[in-house]
C-alpha cells in the first residue's frame, strides 16, 4: 500500500507501531491533519492486504448528525462476532473517526471493549484533542501524534499531483499546513471554496482604487455570495496572521489583524441586511 505524505517523526512512530502493533491505537491531530487517511493506511499495513479492508474485516464508525452515539459503539460488538478472513495475527480493523464526538455513555461502552480487546482486532481512534476522551480510555491506547508536514513538502506533493502552484500555495496557507484540509480544498470537498479564496486573494492584492471600482460589480451579486467572499478574506487573514506571528513580524501582524477585524465586521453587517455597496466600500477602504 502506498504511503500517504506523513511528517518524518510521525512516520517513524507509525512504522514502529506497525512492526509491533497493539490492539488499540489513538491518532491525535488537528482537524484536517489527515488522521483518517493515516488510520486507513495503518489498517492496510497491519492487516497485510488493503483488499480485505471490507465486509467482516473492516468497520468505520463515524459521527451521525455530529454525534457518535452509544448505539454506534454497540455495533462494534456485533461486528466483532462476525467471522473474518486473513492469515496474519491481525485480521480485522475498526476505525472510530472523530472520536471526540462520542458522549460519555458511548465512551464508557467502548471502554468495555478496550478492557478486553478481541483477539486479532485493531481498533484505531482518531481525535482532535486528548482532552475530549476519558482518562480511562486514554490509559488503554497507544498514542501517535500527527504532526504537520513541512509546507514546502506539502506544496511539492500537491503540485506533483497536478495542481497549479498558485492553487496549492493558497490552500496550504489557508489550511495552516494541514494535509487533509489542503486535499479537501483542492478537491473542492471542503467548506472553503478554492475559487472564492482566489477571488478574495485577488481583492487583497488590488490597489485601493481598483477595489473601489470593483464594488459596482460585486454589489450586484447575491448577498450569500458576498458573505462567502468575505469568509474567504477572513480565512486568508487568519492564516496570514498566524504565519506573521510565527515569524514575529509585528508590522505584518498588525496589517492582517486589521484585515481580519474589518472582514468580520463586514460579514456581520451583511448578515443583518446592511447595504451591500456601503459595507463593501467601508471594508475595501479599511483594508
Amino acid at each position: 500500500m502506498d504511503s500517504p505524505l506523513i511528517q518524518k517523526q510521525t512516520k517513524k512512530q507509525i512504522d514502529n507501531f506497525i512492526s509491533s502493533p497493539s490492539n488499540s491505537l489513538l491518532l491525535v491531530g488537528q482537524g484536517g491533519s489527515g488522521k483518517s487517511t493515516i488510520a486507513h493506511y495503518i489498517c492496510g499495513r497491519v492487516l497485510g492486504d488493503a483488499k480485505i479492508m471490507a465486509g467482516s474485516n473492516f468497520l468505520l464508525v463515524e459521527p451521525i448528525e455530529g454525534l457518535i452515539s452509544i448505539e454506534s459503539i454497540r455495533s462494534i460488538g456485533s461486528f466483532i462476532k462476525l467471522k473474518s478472513t486473513g492469515s496474519g495475527s491481525f485480521n480485522r480493523c475498526i476505525i472510530i473517526d472523530s472520536s471526540e464526538k462520542m458522549n460519555v455513555a458511548a465512551q464508557n461502552t467502548l471502554l468495555k471493549t478496550l478492557e478486553e480487546p478481541p483477539e486479532g482486532t485493531l481498533i484505531i481512534l482518531c481525535v482532535d484533542s486528548l482532552q475530549s476522551l476519558l482518562p480511562t480510555i486514554l490509559s488503554r491506547l497507544s498514542v501517535i501524534d500527527i504532526r504537520k508536514v513541512p509546507k514546502s513538502d506539502l506544496t511539492e506533493y500537491f503540485i506533483n499531483k497536478g495542481y497549479s502552484e498558485k492553487e496549492v500555495t493558497l490552500a496550504v496557507l489557508v489550511s495552516d499546513g494541514r494535509i487533509g484540509m489542503v486535499n479537501s480544498i483542492l478537491s473542492n470537498k471542503a467548506d472553503i471554496n478554492l475559487s472564492v479564496l482566489k477571488s478574495a486573494k485577488e481583492i487583497i492584492g488590488m490597489s485601493k482604487n481598483d477595489r473601489l471600482i470593483k464594488i459596482n460589480t460585486l454589489s450586484k451579486q447575491e448577498r450569500s455570495d458576498l458573505i462567502s467572499l468575505v469568509d474567504g478574506l477572513i480565512n486568508i487573514a487568519r492564516a496570514s496572521l498566524n504565519a506573521s506571528a510565527d515569524r514575529d513580524n509585528s508590522k505584518s501582524v498588525a496589517t492582517w489583524n486589521n484585515v481580519l477585524s474589518e472582514s468580520l465586521s463586514a460579514k456581520q453587517a451583511l448578515m443583518v441586511n446592511g447595504s451591500k455597496k456601503l459595507v463593501l466600500t467601508k471594508l475595501f477602504l479599511a483594508i
